[in-house]
């Protein structure tokens, strides 16, 4: 997030370790406050605390999109 502060549009697919979510404290994608538009494909080890933490971090997001995402639940 430091070194591309005006990120605004983000897609991602086949990644590991998007946002980890360990201990409450926001990391990797959260930490891109700018965020507008977020698209998430098929990440192996994103779960339903990543999307807490994403959504604590990226207040900013108008659309968020999330596909083949096995570790994510109903509940997330």
């Amino acid at each position: 997030s430091s070194k591309c502060p005006n990120l605004k549009s983000l897609k991602l697919g086949h990644f590991h370790g998007i946002c980890m979510a360990i201990e409450s404290q926001l990391d990797g994608i959260a930490l891109c406050q700018g965020l507008e538009s977020l698209s998430i494909k098929n990440s192996a080890d994103l779960t339903d605390f990543g999307l807490i933490a994403i959504a604590r971090g990226c207040s900013r997001l108008a659309k968020f999109e999330v596909q083949g995402c096995k570790k994510i639940t109903g509940k997330g």
